[in-house]
């Protein structure tokens, strides 16, 4: 659309724009179309007149200009800076006032930038000479809602024993705001331009999914590593590895084998390491199932939970829970997997009780858990194993025993019919999808609170 030019001294065109027009009326909005093509084309008459050549005729050439020296207004000292540049003409200055959003605009879609008022060479739309200055379309910046709230500290979660009761109760809180969101579908991106790297020595489905679609829905991007696709996989040293993943990521979540990989990756690391699951310890499940009973039942704090089945990582974690939250573990194991001591604080013997009867140590629990007999890693002994665990699998008799409201949760997969039976897994009192889906929820908490500290809103 071409609007009709005015002669100088009629009435303004309303659209705000004073390049050929002597008296404006009333400034309407720039960001319109129409309007910012009118500012557009005309301070696009302003710069043709202030151009060499301009009114010439068509076979003038005009002088070659002087060799532009190198800008060093933000690399030299103050006596060697670049002179700053004389104000604008009053004709640019009535453009300033004009035309700000049809400028904003255009640097918006990546067009020409303004230059800087120290030196014409220093523009936001040209990499400075020096390199250290990119254009500002590509510019990374952190979020608005979090530019003020960034973590102080880097803080790894390895062990469910990291965090404090403070920060728990902080982290479960946030969960449930997270989960409020999500169920509403609000949209909510603190975490915007980060970048999550997950590294799988060990498949999941849980995992990946949650972790993937969290930092998604938290306005972030995740990178799937396996050991096919790194070369972790092919014998470089993870302290290597470490240093050069985590200064192209923001957070990192690592499913490995040995707890000693995933110490000796945080203790290289520049940015927080979230332990996705190892041999020994499994915070991020146990963190969810607390949250699910939390949800249902309210604070677990003086409550009873008992573990029926191996002494394998979830029952580390849950010890260590048991500890911090202030709630009672009964736990039971068959002869001969009993617990490895090493892994169990000294400090945390009166947070758990080992009972040899299975029924025994569901009576009045207000919460059973288990687990797989044969955790990942372990699938050689998998038929022996299944004799010495076939007494302990969770069915309905233990449950019977247990509170009237108490709860069953299994962290997933399950085999109906080894250690829990298909009537409880999908009973009532089963609340092991609600466990899955949180998860997702927690570990959103996680990474938010990891990244951006505590937050107030």
């Amino acid at each position: 659309m071409t609007l009709p030019r005015r002669k100088r001294g009629t009435a303004a065109c309303g659209a705000g724009c004073v390049a050929h027009c002597r008296r404006p009326r009333r400034a309407l909005p720039a960001s319109t179309p129409v309007y910012a093509a009118a500012h557009e084309r005309g301070a696009a008459r302003i710069r043709q007149r202030d151009l060499p050549g301009f009114g010439k005729p068509r076979n003038y050439t005009a002088p070659p200009h002087p060799a532009a020296p190198r800008c060093r207004c933000r690399t030299d000292s103050r006596a060697n800076a670049c002179p700053p540049v004389p104000s604008p003409s009053p004709r640019f200055a009535r453009l300033d006032r004009a035309a700000p959003a049809a400028r904003r605009e255009l640097a918006r879609r990546g067009g020409p930038a303004r230059q800087s008022r120290q030196n014409p060479l220093c523009s936001t739309g040209l990499p400075h000479p020096d390199g250290r200055r990119r254009p500002a379309r590509e510019r990374r910046l952190p979020p608005a809602a979090s530019r003020f709230m960034t973590a102080k500290t880097i803080r790894h979660y390895l062990q469910f024993k990291d965090f404090s009761l403070e920060d728990y109760e902080y982290v479960l809180e946030r969960t449930g705001i997270l989960k409020r969101k999500f169920k509403n579908y609000e949209t909510y991106h603190p975490l915007h331009d980060r970048t999550l790297a997950m590294i799988f020595e060990k498949n999941s489905t849980r995992t990946r999914l949650s972790f993937e679609a969290g930092i998604f829905q938290l306005g972030g991007h995740a990178v799937f590593m396996s050991t096919r696709d790194t070369q972790l996989g092919r014998g470089e040293p993870v302290e290597d590895s470490a240093q050069v993943i985590s200064r192209m990521v923001d957070i990192i979540m690592i499913r490995t084998f040995e707890q000693e990989i995933i110490q000796r990756f945080a203790d290289n690391s520049r940015v927080p390491v979230i332990n996705g699951l190892t041999n020994e310890f499994h915070p991020c499940q146990v963190l969810a199932d607390i949250f699910t009973y939390y949800e249902h039942r309210g604070p677990i704090r003086g409550k009873t939970v008992a573990w029926v089945g191996d002494a394998n990582n979830m029952l580390y974690t849950w010890i260590q829970a048991a500890q911090i939250l202030g709630f009672k573990l009964r736990l039971s194991t068959p002869p001969g997997y009993a617990l490895d001591m090493t892994l169990v604080d000294a400090g945390s013997a009166s947070a758990y009780e080992v009972v040899e009867d299975p029924n025994e140590a569901c009576r009045g629990a207000d919460l059973v858990t288990t687990d797989v007999w044969t955790s990942m890693g372990f699938e050689a002994e998998n038929e022996v194993r299944k004799q010495a665990f076939a007494d302990w699998c969770v069915d309905e008799e233990m449950m019977a025993g247990a509170s009237p409201d108490a709860l069953f949760m299994h962290c997933l997969p399950a085999h109906r019919g080894e250690e829990v039976s298909a009537g409880v897994i999908d009973g009532p009192q089963s609340v092991v999808w609600d466990e899955a889906e949180n998860r997702l929820h927690v570990q959103k908490a996680l990474m938010e609170f990891l990244l951006l500290g505590k937050l107030n809103h």
